[in-house]
C-alpha cells in the first residue's frame, strides 16, 4: 500500500503511531497481521508539501482610493493588515497589504483683477459677484489624482475722476 499525498504546509499524517511531516516526508510502516490474508502488510509513506502562498498587495492610491481583500476595505485609515484564506488546493494563503498614499494637490488662486473682469477656472466664471469658490480637477495632479483648486479673487476699486472745468465755446480737451 502507497501514502502519496501533496500536504498543506504545517500539517502532518501519523501512520502506525508515527508522525510524518515535512522534516521526515518519507519512510515504511510495516503492520503485522495487517492483511486481510493474515499476512504482514507495508505502508510506503512519500508526502510532498504544497509551497507556502504569500501575496503581497504593495499599491500607492489617491487618497479616497480603497482596495477590498477578503472582504475586509483598506484604505488611509487602514492601510495594511493580513488577509488568510482559502487556496483553490485547501491551503491557507496569505496575503500582506500595504497601501500608501499620494498626498493631497492643493493649490490656491489669489489674485486681483479690475473690477469688470472675470476668471474662468475649471468652467466656472468667477466675477465680482462670486469671487470665490473650490474647484475640483477628477485626475488633474501628475499622478492621476484630484486636484483642487481653492479660487479667492479680488477686486480693484473703480477710479471714478470728475473733470469740471469752464471753456470756451472754441476749446477742446485732450
Amino acid at each position: 500500500f502507497e501514502i502519496d499525498s501533496l500536504l498543506c504546509p504545517g500539517t502532518s499524517i501519523t501512520v502506525n503511531g508515527n508522525l510524518y511531516d515535512a522534516s521526515n516526508p518519507t519512510g515504511s510502516e510495516t503492520f503485522v497481521n495487517g492483511s486481510f490474508l493474515g499476512c504482514d502488510s507495508i505502508v510506503n509513506i512519500n508526502l510532498n508539501f504544497i509551497a507556502d502562498i504569500i501575496t503581497d498587495i504593495n499599491s500607492t492610491l489617491c487618497l479616497g482610493e480603497t482596495v477590498s481583500v477578503n472582504g475586509n476595505t483598506y484604505d488611509e485609515i487602514n492601510p495594511t493588515g493580513t488577509e488568510v484564506m482559502t487556496s483553490y488546493q485547501g491551503c491557507d494563503s496569505t496575503i500582506n497589504v500595504t497601501l500608501s498614499f499620494f498626498p493631497e494637490v492643493i493649490n490656491n488662486l489669489t489674485t486681483t483683477l479690475c473690477s469688470t473682469d472675470t476668471l474662468a477656472v475649471n468652467g466656472t466664471d468667477y466675477f465680482s459677484g462670486n469671487s470665490t469658490g473650490t474647484e475640483v480637477i477628477l485626475g488633474g495632479s501628475f499622478n492621476g489624482c484630484d486636484s483642487t483648486i481653492n479660487v479667492s479673487l479680488g477686486f480693484f476699486p473703480v477710479i471714478t475722476n470728475n473733470l469740471e472745468d469752464t471753456l470756451c465755446s472754441t476749446d477742446i480737451i485732450l
